[in-house]
């Protein structure tokens, strides 16, 4: 069975004064089960709007976007997503949050299972000691943390990343790619993910699409990344390889922030966007 497919998927939105805006165009690619797949571009390529669309949050003006060789029409349990907002509600306890998933997507279990379930995620992503505190008494970190628990609590089959480490600090956010990176390697999670960081979409990826600038933005080019699983941040950042990826992401964006061929990019340096840091470690 075909897992994700987008086919020939354009997407206009209606503004009051300005007419029809074109925001993509002709969107072609699919994704296997398990695969980790990552979009970057320049702001208002439609990165999220693509992602939206996975969701069942939107729909296309144009073409198809097929989930199990279903179209996808609205959203699902099945398709849980991850924004950058951790969007909990702050009356609700740490738990209180990530059961509002659970009790909407298994009504047919018990409270007891229920409650086992949401604990259980909580664990797993090192929230344990902090199920009864409110957003407000956690870290911006453990709130993402909770968030990503609820949508795993939903036992999704297709994770969808909206720039969720965005607005953390460079340790946390290099703590939770490592988390997520886990989770991915021992549950097999599919993952579409949009971020703005070339250095995050390399580690973390199995291909990285990239997009073209809007307006009619359509996909400029796909990098399948051959690094092994589990995945070593020292190792990997500091490889040759590594770089090589990098270079090819950044002559892209380049040449597209000068709407030509652009120029070739320098040399890279591992220590670029993203710093090397070992969790539990200060920042370099």
């Amino acid at each position: 069975m075909k897992f994700l497919e987008i086919i020939n998927v354009a997407k206009h939105f209606n503004h009051p004064t300005k007419g029809k805006i074109e925001v993509l165009s002709n969107i072609n690619f699919s994704m296997k089960k398990g695969e980790f797949i990552t979009v970057i571009g320049h702001s208002g390529c439609g990165k999220s709007t693509l992602l939206n669309m996975v969701a069942g949050l939107d729909l296309p003006s144009g073409g198809s976007v097929c989930f199990e060789e279903k179209e996808v029409m609205r959203p699902v349990p099945e398709r849980a997503v991850v924004f950058q907002n951790h969007s909990l509600l702050p009356w609700r306890t740490v738990i209180g949050n990530v059961m509002l998933a659970v009790n909407s997507v298994f009504k047919d279990k018990s409270k007891k299972e229920r409650l086992e379930r949401a604990e259980h995620w909580l664990k797993v992503v090192g929230l344990k000691d902090h199920m009864h505190k409110y957003p407000h008494e956690i870290s911006g970190g453990q709130r993402q943390r909770t968030g990503l628990a609820r949508a795993l609590a939903m036992g999704p089959e297709l994770m969808l990343f909206d720039e969720p480490f965005g607005a953390l600090d460079e340790l946390t956010r290099s703590q939770l790619q490592d988390e997520s990176l886990r989770l991915h390697f021992e549950e097999n999670l599919s993952v579409f993910m949009v971020t703005h960081s070339v250095d995050e979409a390399i580690y973390m990826s199995d291909k990285v699409v990239m997009m073209n600038n809007g307006p009619n933005a359509t996909i400029g080019k796909i990098l399948e990344i051959d690094f092994p699983r589990p995945r070593e941040r020292l190792k990997i950042f500091e490889s040759a390889q590594f770089a090589h990826y990098r270079n090819e992401c950044i002559r892209f964006l380049f040449s597209r922030a000068t709407g030509g061929t652009g120029e070739p990019a320098p040399a890279p340096v591992a220590t670029a966007e993203t710093p090397i840091v070992v969790p539990g470690a200060a920042p370099a």
